[in-house]
């Protein structure tokens, strides 16, 4: 019982998700002026500059096999229902709207399929009597609702037909293929970071939308504000002189982390009873690669000078430096009493290596996202015994404190 109500809370959820990834592309798409709703008069309501209503749409997200707007579903003659009643309220105008029906499903061959490619008058009225006759089949619990949408006149349902636009998973309507349409909508450069404005994008429809409901007001999303905050993202990402890799995007192999196994910065956690096959020991493997593999990018691309890496490493090297020097001297003052002095020092080691690498420093006056550029950078430096962890690192490993002072 548990799960079945888990796997629908999931699949509502899904759903109402699925309405602000609409009223995204909507305001991508709109003219100036316009305004985009959300659970309004339908799913997605477009009204122009005019306040007039261009388009509403119903939504609907499954993620169980149930295929909606299905010739016989609540789901179709609800809407179609809905849509009735608004134009002879004149709610609407039958001329000047689309009406969407939406889905991330594969919609088969079917009746909502037709309605969605009747654009002449031939089509629309193939379309009315099909809908007639299916009226008289449908089950009880919706028969009524069949029954007064083909009441409405001849007229409005024709017009209405001609009208309707269908869309579905092969149509891009949901997803990554949406999320490629917004982009190309908005004309979004290639050097600024796609996901990172797509998803605050995403974060500020569903502020205001969350802001308007919790004051009982309906959630309307105004073009021109959307623009100004999309241009906000843009400013934000354009200005940095740099956009880091994410450490997901620069895969590992377990053979590249087998070459480096005797690596001075690996011996140095070697010292502190760390194994090969330690997790702590595997990502400051991938850290130092990944952080050699951006540091070449960042080169190449010339986005980064070598003074600013340089300056990067010292910054690292000073705030290690005072971590380093607090901990060797507690380290010379427990080892007077202590009965274990190599687990001692690798306690400290520990303490300073948790120390240091709990940072992200910033790069060229902007602060780094990507861990693995602080770490990866400590590591580098700890290959050239610049920085160590262990208090006497630099006697067991046989080398020179270069820091020593």
């Amino acid at each position: 019982m548990g799960g079945t109500k888990q796997h629908t809370a999931a699949g509502q959820m899904a759903g109402y998700l699925f309405q602000p990834e609409r009223a995204l592309y909507w305001l991508a798409k709109s003219s100036d002026g316009s305004q985009i709703g959300i659970e309004t008069e339908d799913d997605i309501v477009i009204k122009a500059i005019n306040n007039e209503i261009t388009g509403r749409e119903q939504d609907k997200h499954s993620t169980s096999d149930n295929i909606p707007f299905g010739d016989s579903s609540k789901d179709l003659w609800n809407t179609l229902r809905i849509w009735c009643m608004a134009i002879q309220s004149n709610e609407v105008n039958v001329e000047q709207c689309q009406f969407h029906l939406v889905t991330n499903k594969i919609l088969p061959e079917g009746i909502t399929k037709r309605l969605g490619r009747a654009a002449t008058d031939i089509d629309a009225k193939a379309c009315l009597e099909e809908l007639r006759r299916k009226a008289f089949t449908l089950p009880d619990y919706i028969s009524e609702i069949g029954k007064q949408v083909c009441q409405s006149e001849d007229t409005v349902l024709l017009k209405l037909i001609k009208n309707i636009v269908v869309s579905d998973s092969a149509d891009g309507a949901h997803g990554s293929e949406l999320k490629d349409q917004v982009r190309s909508l908005l004309l979004i450069p290639s050097d600024v970071p796609y996901d990172e404005v797509y998803n605050g994008l995403l974060g500020w429809i569903h502020s205001c939308a969350l802001n308007a409901w919790r004051n009982r007001k309906p959630a309307w999303l105004q073009r021109e504000l959307f623009t100004l905050y999309y241009h906000r993202l843009l400013t934000k990402y354009k200005i940095r002189p740099f956009i880091e890799t994410a450490k997901s995007l620069m895969p590992v192999s377990d053979g590249e982390r087998n070459h480096y196994m005797n690596e001075l910065f690996v011996r140095q956690l070697y010292l502190l009873s760390f194994e090969q096959s330690d997790d702590l020991l595997i990502d400051a493997i991938d850290d130092y690669l990944c952080n050699a593999t951006e540091r070449t990018r960042f080169s190449v691309a010339g986005n980064l000078t070598k003074e600013d890496l340089e300056l990067f490493d010292e910054a690292l090297s000073e705030r290690w430096q005072l971590i380093h020097s607090v901990k060797k001297q507690t380290f010379k003052i427990k080892k007077r009493t202590s009965d274990d002095v190599q687990t001692l020092g690798e306690l400290i080691g520990l303490e300073v290596l948790s120390e240091t690498l709990d940072h992200n420093e910033s790069l060229a006056g902007v602060a780094t996202e990507q861990s693995y550029l602080t770490r990866g950078s400590y590591h580098h430096l700890a290959n050239q015994m610049l920085v160590g962890w262990h208090p006497e690192y630099a006697q067991l490993l046989g080398g020179t404190d270069k820091n020593a002072k």
